[in-house]
């Protein structure tokens, strides 16, 4: 027979696994209530593998290469797909077809780089999400902020799918203010 659970030491070793995991997210609490007492020991910061640990280097290498004056896009297959969510969502088929009208739109607005500031990075299995910042000067001027959130799957050791998320509206104010150059 099994001995009973104490709930103080069940709660200090889910708060532990919480604050490991980078938070206590709301929504974690019942999926760790309903895990056996082995899953709530588990050390979540070693449970990335060799190669979730070599993508968030191979991501964060990229936005290293972006705010020195390179591109983060230099990691992107050929064949990559990305999409930009939002209501109506806009996808890119193919690396040159997502900088000609995906990218080139912004950066073109832009006389500036545009600098990344990574809040957050997570890995798992071959997915990336990387929560970040970017920061430039518009060609009016006036400077641009807005708040990203990619999530991107690589194949190797280039990103095949792509989706962003970003506040919609301080880029619709920057396509509304500047005109694309001819």
């Amino acid at each position: 027979m099994s001995e009973p659970v104490n709930p103080s030491r069940t709660d200090r070793k889910r708060r532990s696994v919480l604050k490991a995991a980078g938070g206590g997210a709301l929504f974690a609490t019942p999926l760790l209530a309903a895990a056996p007492a082995s899953a709530q020991e588990v050390d979540v910061r070693s449970a990335a593998t060799a190669r979730e640990r070599r993508l968030k280097r191979l991501t964060l290498v990229a936005f290293e290469r972006q705010a020195t004056g390179g591109s983060f896009y230099d990691v992107l297959a050929d064949d990559v797909i990305w999409t930009v969510a939002a209501a109506e969502p806009t996808t890119h088929y193919g690396r040159e077809a997502f900088l000609a009208n995906g990218s080139g739109p912004v950066m073109g607005r832009l006389s500036t780089t545009l600098v990344p500031e990574v809040r957050s990075i997570w890995a798992q299995n071959d997915t990336v999400v990387i929560h970040w910042d970017g920061s430039a000067v518009a060609r009016d001027g006036v400077p641009y902020h807005n708040s990203y959130c990619w999530i991107w799957t690589y194949r190797g050791e280039s990103v095949i799918k792509a989706v962003a998320f970003l506040d919609l509206v301080a880029l619709n104010d920057l396509f509304d203010r500047i005109p694309l150059p001819s």
